[in-house]
């Protein structure tokens, strides 16, 4: 007879522990405050219970650090966005070639080959 609970996967990447459980299923049990027989008594779900308690640790620990605090990505972005809006904007047409010749390239097409050049 086979004792373990019934497989309830949904994701590929799942990990069942080898007492048959979802790796998942007893994080959130945990995180829920479920408790149950058998993931007191299970090694592999106590296993994995501390795992997870030590990765919270670890992650509170970087959160409390000064040093480890987000940065303000407002000053990059708004950089980048510059660039991507300038490259939109097709620039006034520059004349190629000689006076009677009708060639033109657009401003920010010639400025992008001059920088991909340089």
């Amino acid at each position: 007879m086979n004792n373990l609970p019934p497989e309830t996967r949904t994701d590929p990447d799942d990990e069942t522990l080898p007492c048959g459980r979802l790796l998942s299923q007893v994080w959130t049990d945990w995180e829920e405050g479920v408790h149950d027989d058998h993931t007191a008594q299970c090694a592999h779900c106590r296993l994995a219970v501390a795992d997870l308690e030590r990765l919270e640790s670890q992650v509170r620990a970087l959160d409390s650090d000064p040093a480890h605090q987000p940065v303000d990505a407002t000053s990059f972005i708004d950089r980048v966005m510059d660039v991507v809006r300038l490259e939109l904007r097709p620039g006034r047409p520059l004349p190629l070639g000689e006076a009677d010749e009708d060639l033109r390239i657009m401003e920010n097409v010639a400025a992008r080959a001059l920088r991909r050049a340089a």
